[in-house]
């Protein structure tokens, strides 16, 4: 473990080295995200993913300012898989939550950002296939390479979780093994907007844990557990992961799903016109649970928790999440 720049106030962990307990919980309680390396990752197969979406996202911004529409959107699954385009959907925040925000955000209304939701697998039952446009041959095999190895690094963070709640080794392993992950790039278009656009306002995410890698511009803001709001940056091969809603409900409100943004800034918009670069895409991951795991303070938390939550199932809490969702 090593600390880093000021914009990350922050330390990585790698998982080459033993991790203890009492640093994954000093990470989760002062800052709310953690950051790793792991060396087995290829990362010229992110460079990979991030030259496949800025063609893709420019391709279908394209298609929409020629024709107003957009190939590859499905309104009927909320967006849950393939294209969702500008302006469609809200930011997802608990109003409670701006009472603890020493760093007020500004709320919007709607999202100024595109997205692409590619899931892991399909069980022909509650999570809709995936789709692969058609103009893109490459698209199936680039994002499942990506999406497999956020996945490897995560499983293998899951494990020190695990034990560090008092758990067996495979606990959340055996709670996402037949989950439906999303890989989930972000789009952002950073010639047409103005700096301090926010492409995605104040939120949290609805799942177990959010991935991400280094986009290849900057803009991601987080606000960490003390209610600050900082800009997050980072490092190259690097990996950060930051608790959704469902890791929230697991550990009885201890670790909170964290809030963040995504926004234009005056060195994202400088670079973006200096390296003529168009698209300010994210390598994102929506880690999830099975549907059938219950939602419940895990026995580490309960004394720490001052929770009232009904147990619930992963399959209703997500509906339920995705029923609040406003769709235009």
């Amino acid at each position: 473990m090593r600390n880093i720049s000021k914009y990350r106030f922050s330390s990585i962990f790698d998982l080459s080295n033993r991790i203890s307990n009492d640093e994954i919980h000093a990470q989760l309680k002062n800052y709310g995200y953690l950051l790793v390396k792991d060396k087995r990752i290829d990362w010229k197969a992110n460079e990979e993913y991030f030259d496949l979406m800025e063609e893709y996202f420019q391709k279908r911004a394209m298609q929409l300012e020629q024709t107003g529409k957009v190939d590859d959107c499905f309104p009927q699954y909320k967006y849950q898989i393939g294209m969702g385009y500008e302006n469609i959907g809200k930011p997802n925040y608990d109003k409670e939550s701006l009472k603890s925000m020493i760093d007020q955000p500004i709320l919007i209304d709607r999202d100024p950002k595109w997205k692409y939701f590619w899931p892991y697998r399909y069980d022909g039952q509650y999570n809709p296939p995936q789709w692969v446009p058609k103009d893109f041959p490459n698209f199936e095999r680039i994002m499942n390479l990506w999406q497999i190895q956020l996945l490897r690094t995560t499983e293998s963070v899951l494990e020190i979780l695990s034990l560090a709640f008092k758990e067996e080794k495979d606990f959340f392993y055996n709670n996402m093994n037949k989950a439906t992950h999303l890989l989930s790039p972000i789009g952002c278009d950073l010639q047409k907007h103005s700096i301090n656009t926010r492409f995605s306002g104040y939120h949290y995410d609805l799942n177990f844990i959010t991935v991400h890698t280094k986009s290849r511009f900057p803009g991601l803001f987080v606000w960490l557990p003390n209610g600050k709001r900082v800009e997050l940056r980072i490092p190259e091969q690097t990996v950060l992961l930051q608790p959704g809603k469902l890791f929230e409900l697991m550990t009885g409100g201890v670790y909170k799903a964290g809030y963040h943004e995504a926004f234009l800034t005056e060195e994202a918009k400088r670079e973006s016109i200096k390296l003529n670069k168009r698209w300010r895409v994210t390598s994102t991951l929506f880690s999830m649970l099975n549907d059938d795991t219950i939602l419940q303070p895990l026995e580490y938390f309960k004394e720490f928790s001052n929770s009232k939550q009904v147990p619930i199932s992963v399959r209703d809490q997500f509906q339920k999440e995705l029923n609040k969702l406003s769709y235009v």
